[in-house]
């Protein structure tokens, strides 16, 4: 949008990585068109107040978008009571096929077509819907909300085995957005005076999968903008990565996956004294 001329506002964080809703107002004029916050970060699962923002925006008639790719199918998201105009979300995220995604709009809430040419989807989106995709994109969230509570309950248990193992074991790790709310499948850890790139090479040889930041900078060097945002010491910053667990994942794996960390953490820092 930038690009084309439109005028950008970046909302800043604190350092818990959280929006502030007063900044939010200060940033609103009659020439705002569009307000779109993330629900859950997917860096550090840090949960945003969606429902104050959009009240916020909806008091002065402006469009609210969130992106709850990270949270649909990990907590509980009701459209309804977030009170957004829009709502996007992919089912890959909540175990359902991919090459599909979804939007909620509110009753009345007007949008352009992007592709152009056809009447299907009432007109908004040309060319043949997958029903397949569709079909698996039902079946993913009827079965996540028939475990809902199980498998929110569960992961939490899990990430929070995982990080206290971790942090237990390794005396310069830290742990990113942990005093904020946070979604149960996401956790941030600095490794602190060790290089991201070089503790997730290692990992990977030990089998234990994780990232330095989002899919959607993947294979990028650069620096979190994420934690940058949050004001994150440098040495954070730079030994940061991102664990994500799932359905399946079992306690077993969960202890496994702390052993093998720990013993690359603890290599890679004998090295690095050495």
């Amino acid at each position: 949008m930038e690009r084309e001329g439109w005028q950008v506002d970046r909302l800043g964080v604190d350092r818990h990585g959280l929006v502030d809703p007063e900044e939010l107002k200060s940033l609103l004029s009659p020439d705002t068109r569009l307000v779109s916050v993330m629900l859950g970060n997917n860096e550090t699962g840090v949960l945003q107040p969606i429902a104050q923002l959009a009240a916020i925006c909806r008091s002065l008639g402006v469009p609210f978008h969130t992106d709850a790719a990270q949270a649909v199918g990990k907590i509980d998201v009701q459209f309804g009571e977030l009170g957004v105009t829009a709502l996007s979300l992919s089912p890959h995220k909540f175990h359902g096929p991919r090459g599909i995604g979804g939007l909620l709009l509110r009753k009345g809430a007007q949008i352009l077509p992007q592709l152009l040419g056809g009447h299907q989807q009432a007109g908004l989106r040309s060319g043949t819907e997958s029903v397949a995709l569709a079909c698996g994109l039902h079946v993913a969230l009827e079965q996540w909300h028939g475990e809902a509570a199980d498998r929110t309950a569960r992961m939490t248990q899990l990430r929070d085995r995982l990080e206290q193992q971790i942090l237990a074991g390794a005396a310069n790790a830290t742990l990113v957005g942990g005093e904020a709310d946070r979604l149960p499948h996401t956790s941030n850890i600095a490794f602190v005076g060790l290089d991201r790139q070089a503790m997730v090479m290692a990992l990977d040889l030990a089998g234990v999968a994780c990232s330095t930041g989002s899919a959607c900078a993947s294979g990028s060097s650069e620096p979190s903008p994420v934690l940058l945002a949050m004001g994150c010491e440098a040495e954070v910053v730079a030994g940061s990565i991102r664990f994500s667990l799932g359905a399946t994942t079992t306690l077993a794996e969960i202890d496994e996956a702390s052993r093998r960390i720990l013993l690359v953490y603890k290599q890679l820092q004998a090295q690095k004294e050495g």
